[in-house]
């Protein structure tokens, strides 16, 4: 029996040297100090010591790691612990009280210069429900470190897929996202270490003069282009809605939602269902993702690699302007400490509007180093957008490719563009890779102006009330096995369900499509839920009609908020 004093300098080496590096060689990468630190043991005859503290201090400045970068996961050891550990909040009861507190509790470690708190998400001591699991899930993707756990129990489960699959598409879908979201999170850590402000931060460090900075405590900035306000109550059993979640919108810029390209710019009350999280970027914002890989097989340490493809990922929201930048180092040594930036790269993105041209530009990338890619391709969204009528790449036209062929042309050589329906997007694939270090320009010719009041004033954007539509639908698919309601009972909602499938395939009838949408189809298929279906379930119909809003979708209500004859003029 040896006993633990890491205070004694001989100890503390020989644990190190021949415990714990014979382990690391053989691939260990990361340590996880769990269970008590012995506050009542080894350090009790050491004055104004913390053996959380010195732990930390230990195992970080481990020499085994030379120039490479150390990183531990342990609990927080107290002020200027900072820098040292990922942490950990410990094994929290299950609950909405705790996930509501867990985002304030993260944003304002800020204030103690700690920005990489992780959670046990959905809870520890014991199996959550599963909206809870899904909420708890959507906040993790939008937090510092995403990290799922719990105690061993065999009732007591993170995976997935051992939940009701209702919720599993969405807990796959976040989880998804939070990868892609891998060069947005580098670039925002970047920006950490030279600032020393957090990726996760109070609305106030913005805003420190404005009082809804303070109030709006559930709310933060991720990064500095977007904000995010998790919903950490459960949807309303009668309408399957969260109602009336607050959401403070900073008066100087216009806000974009990430998933819906719904348009904010004043404190509003939104209604959310358990697919739907409020998450803003600015209008304009150009966010770096890693595009959807070719097979799942890809998605395996995908976190680790250099990106040699990226998705531009273009929020226009009406703006005639938009930038963003993506930052890469060889992402494993500790040469990005050199102030020069001579062992990284930032790689700029910009695009302007002028009457109904588009011009996008990928600058060359500032900075190199030995491992950054030569070249690169791209996939450029620019969402919430009609139709381009014509394509070029630094001058050479491109051809258009039918969305749905994409499926068979997976590895394709050919630069193309196409129009997703569904999500109103111009999608551009640059798959013959360009230089880093030399500039991409991208001209695209609209069919219509970027502010089309069909694009930017309509009472629920399009992609969020297709969503719900398929929603809707989904649900009453459902109901033939239950009660007897036939798809001949909602026609216009099959109609107002594939308007995204037909403006795909025919995407010169998007305007036509969207008009139709939400005069015809909407209007129509809360009629049918409302009066046609005799046999739905009345809870199921409160729900579906609640979902849909129809209350916003009469003609009284649709001429006063976004008047249709001068819409139809656009």
């Amino acid at each position: 029996y040896v006993p633990f004093n890491v205070t004694d300098k001989h100890y503390s080496s020989s644990l190190s040297d021949i415990v714990l590096n014979p382990l690391q060689q053989t691939g260990v990468d990361l340590w996880w100090l769990d269970w008590q630190q012995g506050e009542k043991g080894w350090m009790n005859n050491i004055p104004y010591t913390n053996p959380t503290f010195w732990l930390n201090h230990l195992f970080f400045t481990d020499p085994y790691y030379q120039d490479r970068r150390p990183i531990i996961l342990h609990r927080w050891g107290g002020l200027g612990n900072h820098r040292y550990q990922v942490g950990f909040s410990g094994d929290v009861i299950p609950s909405w009280d705790t996930l509501s507190f867990q985002p304030r509790f993260t944003a304002t470690a800020a204030n103690v210069g700690y920005g990489y708190w992780s959670h046990d998400l959905g809870g520890h001591t014991e199996e959550p429900d599963p909206e809870l699991y899904v909420r708890w899930v959507q906040w993790g993707t939008f937090s510092p470190m995403f990290r799922t756990h719990c105690t061993k129990n065999a009732n007591n489960d993170r995976r997935l897929w051992t939940f009701p699959w209702i919720y599993q598409n969405n807990l796959a879908r976040f989880t998804r996202l939070r990868q892609a979201l891998m060069p947005y999170l580098y670039t925002a850590a970047r920006y950490t270490y030279d600032s020393g402000l957090s990726i996760v931060l109070p609305l106030y460090y913005y805003y420190p003069e404005h009082n809804e900075a303070y109030s709006y405590s559930n709310q933060y900035y991720f990064g500095q282009n977007t904000f995010v306000s998790p919903i950490t109550q459960p949807v309303n059993i009668t309408t399957g809605l969260v109602h009336n979640w607050p959401i403070w919108f900073p008066s100087d810029y216009q806000w974009v939602n990430f998933f819906t390209s719904d348009l904010s710019s004043t404190s509003t009350m939104k209604s959310f269902t358990i697919d739907e999280m409020p998450v803003y970027a600015q209008v304009g914002s150009i966010i770096p993702l890693l595009p959807e890989p070719k097979s799942n097989r890809e998605r395996i340490g995908r976190a680790q690699q250099i990106p040699q493809s990226l998705l531009l990922y273009t929020l226009i929201g009406g703006s005639s302007k938009g930038s963003g930048y993506v930052y890469d180092d060889d992402g494993s040594t500790i040469a990005y400490q050199d102030s020069s930036h001579l062992a990284s790269a930032i790689t700029r993105f910009y695009y302007t509007v002028s009457v109904n041209t588009l011009q996008f530009t990928i600058f060359p990338a500032s900075g190199s180093f030995s491992t950054f890619p030569t070249s690169r391709t791209y996939e450029i969204q620019l969402r919430g957008i009609f139709p381009a009528t014509n394509v070029l790449i630094n001058n050479v036209n491109i051809s258009f490719e039918p969305f749905n062929e994409l499926i068979n042309s997976q590895n394709s050589i050919t630069n193309s563009y196409t129009y997703d329906g569904s999500t109103l997007s111009i999608i551009i694939y640059i798959r013959q890779a360009v230089s880093t270090l030399e500039s991409v320009e991208i001209e695209v010719e609209l069919s219509e102006s970027i502010t089309n009041l069909l694009l930017v004033r309509t009472p629920i954007s399009f992609i969020s009330l297709l969503n719900r539509c398929q929603s809707a639908k989904a649900r009453l698919d459902y109901e033939w096995g239950i009660r007897t309601v036939y798809v001949d009972d909602y026609p216009l909602l099959l109609d107002a369900a594939a308007t995204g499938l037909r403006i795909t395939h025919r995407p010169s009838t998007a305007k036509r499509e969207l008009k139709a949408f939400y005069n015809k189809r909407i209007p129509g298929a809360c009629n049918e839920l409302a009066t046609k279906i005799d046999n739905i379930d009345p809870n199921i119909r409160n729900i579906l009609l609640a979902q849909l809003q129809c209350n916003l979708f009469t003609k009284k209500k649709l001429n006063e908020i976004w008047n249709l004859k001068k819409s139809s003029r656009n």
